[in-house]
């Protein structure tokens, strides 16, 4: 196998092994946002110490409300980004062959194993490998030959 040929089938793999961790950094970044935009919007206690309070120019309250909405603003940003990511592996993933599919979401978007993927799919570790070869090479632009 020529090296360009080589290095398209890795990169092909590493670009499909990225959804799962696009996946669950979404899902972290979702989790954040919520819980720092229900931080935002809970009722708070002031604080009744009897102490006069100076008069400052700057107001501490809004200063942090608007660093904390920039820092939404960025967390939903990224979180789009990752959405784009996710719908370019799937947008690559439907052209395949239905096996070639089930077989790269399990491995690829379910992060399932190998073990896993060969039992869900009801195939031999050979027959899987095989499987998974040919959808590498139909990735990497070698058409539908058959390995």
């Amino acid at each position: 196998m020529v090296d360009t040929e080589r290095e398209k089938r890795q990169a092909i793999k590493r670009k499909l092994g990225l959804y799962n961790l696009l996946k669950r950094e979404q899902a972290q970044i979702e989790q954040t946002l919520n819980r720092m935009e229900a931080e935002m919007t809970a009722p708070r206690i002031q604080a009744l110490d009897g102490m006069p309070k100076g008069s400052s120019s700057e107001d501490p309250m809004l200063n942090y409300v608007i660093k904390r909405s920039e820092l939404i603003d960025k967390y939903r940003e990224k979180c789009a980004k990752l959405i784009e990511e996710q719908a370019e592996i799937e947008t690559m993933i439907d052209n395949l062959e239905p096996t070639e599919r089930q077989l790269a979401r399990y491995r690829y978007l379910d992060g399932m194993t190998w073990e896993e993927v060969c039992v869900a799919m009801n195939y031999s570790w050979r027959q899987t490998h095989r499987i998974h070869s040919r959808l590498i090479g139909r990735l990497a632009g070698g058409g539908h030959e058959t390995y």
